[in-house]
């Protein structure tokens, strides 16, 4: 129990001063972040309640499925989708939608309110088994599977659109699977009562926030401003000057996979879409990803991730040539990138600078 109530205790402060901190640069980005800091300053406050009552004996240790904690077990999955939404999808999430989110866990407390249940006392799977006939017994176990596991799916379904989001269907897909996995582990720590999961359970929860917080704060980009001076579309000089081929770098063009990929490029700017992948690449040039590969090869670059990368470096000089960008993160964005760490990383490895170095040398 000393082991648990430490990781508790723990989780408590992580939440609290990822929140915090969030919230001190909350300027700094778009209104994802607000929500974000929002979210786990109640994640903070509910596992610091939860101490509160287990240590006073509100909450008996060890007991399976008691009311309170199902009850605050469906308001915190909830409230962990409010910052991937906004993300996902920019001002999608209206008051009417957050309410619509939020009306399960709503419906359940004015119920429990109004009709106060008798809860018996369970501290193992057996006593579920034992009183599985008692009628406050299915109601806790139709808590726990028909109000909060049909959530973790609940980002699939957002409206998505890559131009205006922050994020790749990649990240929703691993932010949708950790809280599925953060949804099981409770899941199995309500039907048993095992400190070793109530622990694994606060452990990832915990290691989930300070990733994502570190995300927020250093890796992905905020959502350019209504106002940015980026061009919407790519203007068609960026691409169709006389002579001017992008990527410099095309010495495989006489293959015909080449040709059609650099038509595809051109034509239709696929590498603008942080969607855009080995496997649907090679679908939309009629091959499969292991000629594709060799194909790239052949033209001079590592692989697919150095291709399609070229191409947004090569539009980000562009611009920059054409004296259009006025924020450099802005760009990046608009070019196809979602994470600073990667445009960084390929800017500096395809000029040997820095984006701010080379805007003032071309200045």
């Amino acid at each position: 129990m000393a082991t648990l109530g430490f990781v508790l205790d723990f989780s408590v402060a992580a939440f609290l001063l990822c929140g915090i901190l969030l919230w001190l640069r909350r300027d700094e980005g778009d209104r994802s972040r607000l929500f974000l800091a929002a979210v786990w300053i109640l994640i903070s406050m509910a596992f610091f309640l939860r101490s509160v009552l287990v240590r006073a004996g509100v909450i008996e240790s060890g007991s399976v499925m008691p009311l309170l904690n199902l009850s605050g077990g469906l308001l915190a999955i909830i409230i962990l989708y409010l910052y991937p939404v906004e993300v996902i999808s920019p001002g999608w999430l209206t008051l009417k939608r957050g309410f619509l989110m939020f009306s399960p866990w709503i419906f359940l407390v004015l119920c429990l309110t109004v009709f106060p249940v008798r809860a018996t006392t369970l501290q193992s799977f057996a006593d579920i088994v034992r009183n599985i006939s008692e009628p406050d017994v299915w109601l806790r176990l139709a808590i726990l599977v028909v109000l909060i596991l049909p959530y973790c799916a609940v980002l699939l379904v957002i409206p998505y659109n890559w131009r205006r989001s922050r994020v790749s269907n990649a990240w929703i897909v691993r932010y949708t699977m950790t809280v599925a996995l953060i949804a099981v582990l409770y899941f199995i720590f309500m039907l048993t009562g095992s400190a070793a999961v109530s622990i694994a359970h606060l452990s990832v929860c915990t290691v989930f926030c300070i990733v994502i917080t570190y995300q927020e704060l250093f890796i992905r980009f905020s959502l350019p401003r209504e106002d940015t001076d980026v061009p919407e579309p790519v203007p068609d000089a960026v691409f169709s000057g006389a002579g001017k081929s992008l990527p410099q770098k095309r010495p495989g063009l006489a293959d015909p996979l080449m040709e059609k990929l650099d038509r595809l490029m051109k034509d239709e700017e696929v590498w603008r879409s942080p969607e855009m992948s080995a496997v649907r690449l090679a679908a939309l040039i009629g091959t499969n990803t292991r000629y594709l590969s060799q194909a790239l090869k052949d033209a001079g670059y590592e692989n697919y991730s150095d291709f399609i990368n070229s191409y947004r470096i090569d539009c980000f000089l562009e611009l920059a040539r054409q004296g259009k960008i006025k924020n450099v993160y802005d760009a990046f964005f608009y070019v196809g990138f979602r994470s600073k760490a990667t445009a960084l990383r390929c800017f500096r490895k395809r000029t040997g600078t820095t984006p701010s170095e080379y805007l003032r040398i071309t200045e």
